[in-house]
């Protein structure tokens, strides 16, 4: 059962209720991310992130930390482009004590200097193995290059010097002033009842410190264009991207289905083709990331530098076959039923229906069960994929992004588009 409730000053917390799990998931989302950070300050949002469990008022970092993990629960965070989430998940008679350090973790941190400093290492650490890891760096500069002009194209953990270059002034001016600002939700699912989650938030979440003021964001503009970064690796990893729906552009189901099609499994028609015909590469898959304005498709494969070109033609040849040829009716009954198989199945999990329920309430402005969009699903007809395909599978929207020993002729895309 869904509810929902609006306290004094604006916060929304929102509950579903589950009687036959035995767990409580619950956290504070907030409506900001990393595409709402001032250039010079890329990466704060993350490290705020971070600093909010470096201590409070009245608890010290292993306090948040055992105070949770002696009941056997978990607490943690994320942060997006679009959004960051501080969450918890704990036994239902534990919902309080999980309530109470998320409030205070939320509404007391003390930004300690010495923390701030040695947290600054960490987060460095963290962004130096992403870009020792190219398996995960190539996503952060396809983005790159992709969205060269938009906050949109630099990636959520920021870049060494703006990092290391903060100031406890600069963080805590940015939490109180900006990122508390920009829209924060209570929300809950599992055992529990939603008036006891209103009265644990209420009284700390009430009233104007954290009246929304909703970011100002630019519509991005999408890159087109080949590029390379090198490395003396065993292996080039390559994206291959186009424009693909915004989460608010009713296309965007179609743009899902359309990405379990072409590589959304084993049975996918890039996997048939590219690993099990030819053994190309190990890896290679389809996804979808979409934001409130704008959307990218992309496929990513690795293989050996003298296969690149082989890998790269053979996965254009598939996607322009795909718009060309069409999708036969099989093709798109089993697209459907496994899209929605994932969906049912993920429903299972109370963490995944938690963030479900965030990100409807923030991009839809409303509660939708599973079965609602399964029927969205299956509402998705072979038009609606044609029609995304020819409007955007064109080399004048293509963006070709490796890391590797490969160099940008390599990569060239001729007239397989």
């Amino acid at each position: 059962m869904f509810e929902k409730s609006v306290l004094p000053g604006g916060i929304s917390i929102l509950t579903e209720r589950l009687d036959h799990v035995p767990s409580v998931s619950l956290g504070i989302w907030v409506r900001g991310g990393s595409r709402h950070e001032p250039e010079n300050l890329c990466g704060i949002t993350h490290f705020i992130e971070h600093m909010l469990f470096k201590g409070t008022e009245k608890r010290t970092p292993f306090m948040i930390s055992s105070e949770i993990e002696s009941v056997g629960g978990v607490l943690n965070a994320f942060t997006s482009k679009e959004y960051t989430f501080f969450y918890s998940k704990v036994l239902k008679e534990h919902l309080p004590l999980a309530a109470d350090i998320l409030i205070d973790i939320f509404t007391s941190s003390t930004f300690d200097g010495d923390e701030l400093e040695r947290e600054k290492q960490v987060v460095n650490q963290e962004i130096l193995m992403i870009e020792d890891n190219p398996e995960d760096y190539v996503h952060d500069f396809l983005f790159e290059k992709f969205y060269p002009l938009s906050p949109l194209g630099r990636p959520v953990q920021g870049y060494s010097q703006t990092v290391l270059s903060l100031n406890r002034e600069e963080v805590v001016r940015y939490f109180s002033e900006t990122f508390s600002k920009l829209g924060v939700m209570v929300v809950a699912v599992g055992n529990l009842h939603h008036q006891e989650v209103v009265d644990l938030f209420a009284p700390a979440l009430s009233g104007e410190r954290f009246r929304e003021k909703p970011p100002r964001s630019e519509r991005p503009r999408a890159n087109r264009g080949v590029f390379v970064s090198q490395r003396d690796i065993e292996q080039v990893h390559l994206c291959v991207a186009f424009p693909a729906p915004s989460k608010k552009d009713p296309a965007r189901r179609a743009a899902k289905v359309l990405r379990t099609i072409a590589g959304g499994g084993m049975s996918s028609r890039l996997f048939q083709e590219v690993r099990e015909k030819r053994g190309l590469a190990y890896s290679i898959h389809s996804s979808l990331s979409t934001f409130s304005d704008a959307g990218m498709f992309r496929v990513y494969g690795g293989t050996t530098p003298e296969k690149v070109p082989e890998l790269l033609q053979v996965t254009l040849s598939v996607l322009r076959e795909m718009r060309d040829g069409g999708i036969t009716d099989e093709e798109l009954s089993r697209g459907k039923e496994q899209l929605k198989g994932h969906l049912l199945l993920n429903y299972e999990s109370t963490d995944y229906r938690l963030i479900q329920l965030a990100t409807n309430e923030m991009y839809y402005g409303k509660y939708m069960t599973p079965e609602e969009i399964a029927r969205e699903i299956d509402l998705v007809e072979k038009k609606d994929l044609m029609g995304y395909m020819e409007e955007h599978f064109r080399e004048e929207e293509l963006v070709v992004a490796a890391v590797g020993a490969v160099d940008a002729k390599d990569l060239s895309v001729g007239q397989v588009l």
